[in-house]
């Protein structure tokens, strides 16, 4: 878990290019969004979804999904992991 959050951190960068396109279309909007995902043995990210967001801009949760999409973790031995990560948007 705590692995999981410090690559997901390194990322954040990604998610906040979303947001940052989303308040040129939209100035002044925050929110929150929670993206599920599953985390492949190998790393890879699968299942990747929008759990729930205040903000229903669809460009913006399609964009979240490309990000976390993109997001290689360190292989791992075990079952897939599935697990859910809240963003804030302010």
């Amino acid at each position: 878990s705590e692995f999981i959050q410090d690559t997901l951190r390194n990322q954040r960068g990604s998610f906040f290019k979303c947001y940052t396109q989303l308040l040129q279309r939209t100035p002044g909007v925050v929110g929150q969004a929670s993206l599920s995902f599953t985390i492949e043995r190998s790393g890879k990210v699968f299942n990747a979804d929008i759990a729930s967001s205040t903000i229903n801009d669809v460009p913006f949760k399609r964009c979240l999904v490309e990000a976390i999409r993109r997001v290689e973790f360190k292989s791992f031995n075990g079952d897939a992991i599935s697990t859910v990560f809240p963003l804030k948007f302010e």
